[in-house]
């Protein structure tokens, strides 16, 4: 008996031994081949093969700063642009899509719509503060007091006065229509375009932004549109020609 046991004890354990060789050569032929250590001359190769690919990301880099900061310097300085318009005549979505293109190239725009204080106070100061002014006529623009008071300020203060005219819509011979007789200096600028369409509009504020503009160089108008001089311009009320 105890014979017996001895012997059945050696087959257990001889059949553990073949099951862990047997898992040994299945992990060994599972492993990849082992990889022949290269030569010194492949070695240098690579490692040539490294740095040129470094220096090269190291030119594009480079390449692409130099770019940027040529591009920078070539773009026009960034202004201070006053627009004023008729709220609800025709022109708000080429007045709404002038703005937002003038703002992602880094100008400062007033815009009634978008000024959190729609005060004449807040008017009359955007209009001190611009660089340019920037009037978008329309039928009703020299009806609102509002727009007659933007121009009237910028007139008063020699603001150099873009006149615009949304070519979407109307003419520039329309436009030309309806600048009062007694303000006809505003001609002494070209009247410029703008539009509802972004691929029309881009080309457009590229001439408003490079063209230099003149102040008026006529007499100022004790009345000018809706807005008389000897009126209250602390008076409160909508901005930007809106409503009125």
């Amino acid at each position: 008996k105890v014979y017996v046991e001895a012997r059945l004890q050696q087959g257990a354990a001889g059949a553990r031994q073949a099951k862990e060789a047997a898992r040994e050569l299945l992990s060994r032929a599972a492993a990849p081949p082992a990889t022949p250590a290269a030569s010194p001359a492949e070695e240098a190769a690579q490692r040539k093969a490294e740095a040129e690919e470094a220096a090269q990301r190291k030119a594009e880099k480079e390449k692409k700063a130099a770019d940027k900061a040529k591009s920078r310097a070539a773009a026009p300085a960034a202004q201070n642009f006053f627009v004023s318009y008729k709220q609800n005549d025709t022109n708000d979505g080429a007045t709404m899509l002038m703005y937002a293109q003038l703002k992602e190239m880094g100008h400062v725009v007033w815009l009634d719509k978008i000024s959190n204080d729609k005060s004449t106070e807040a008017m009359v100061k955007g209009v001190t503060e611009c660089t340019t002014f920037l009037a978008v006529l329309s039928t009703q623009y020299f009806t609102s007091w509002y727009c007659s008071l933007e121009m009237h300020t910028a007139i008063r203060l020699k603001k150099p006065i873009h006149v615009l005219f949304n070519n979407a819509k109307v003419t520039v011979q329309t436009a030309l229509g309806w600048i009062p007789q007694d303000l006809k200096k505003l001609m002494d600028n070209e009247l410029l375009p703008v539009h509802e369409d972004i691929q029309v509009m881009e080309p457009a504020l590229k001439r408003i932004i490079t063209t230099a503009a003149k102040p008026y160089s006529g007499a100022l108008p004790d009345k000018l549109g809706a807005y008389t001089a000897k009126q209250a311009a602390a008076e409160e009320g909508g901005g930007g020609g809106g409503e009125s």
